[in-house]
């Protein structure tokens, strides 16, 4: 079991940089709130690969911190690594920005803004389900969406 976590571990490091595509507007959405909020980001992947992604795809200096799991830690609860991100950034507030239930569920957790994107792979209905508070389309929504009243359930 180890060599197979091995060789993948080492097929996706390289596949990561070379396979994976920004969705369309994300740069420009970054840039403009990485210049009225302080970002982070709380992931799923092993810090170790979110990383060196984020720097081949242009988007590392948009953010103040990364948190996701350490290699040898395996799987860790989405509400742990949003933990450590507001941790990293000196944070008690703000919003969370997800495309699955799980970031919702987080984002409650913590006090945050649960603000649901349909374009990564949980569905607007999976999001509402799970709390969020604002859907956001279109990654130039964000900004406009991070300043609107939440919906009343």
């Amino acid at each position: 079991m180890a060599a197979c976590i091995a060789s993948y571990r080492e097929r996706y490091a390289t596949a990561s940089l070379t396979d994976t595509v920004v969705t369309p507007g994300i740069a420009d959405a970054l840039a403009r709130l990485a210049a009225t909020h302080r970002l982070g980001v709380a992931t799923s992947k092993p810090r170790a690969f979110a990383e060196p992604l984020l720097e081949a795809l242009g988007l590392r200096d948009y953010f103040e911190a990364v948190a996701g799991p350490d290699l040898r830690t395996g799987v860790e609860p989405k509400t742990a690594t949003v933990g450590a991100a507001l941790r990293a950034l000196g944070a008690s507030g703000g919003a969370m920005v997800g495309d699955t239930a799980f970031d919702m569920v987080a984002a409650h957790a913590h006090g945050l803004r649960a603000v649901g994107v349909t374009w990564g792979i949980g569905t607007a209905e999976e999001l509402r389900a799970a709390g969020a508070e604002v859907l956001v389309d279109e990654p130039a929504e964000l900004g406009g969406a991070l300043s609107r009243p939440a919906a009343r359930p």
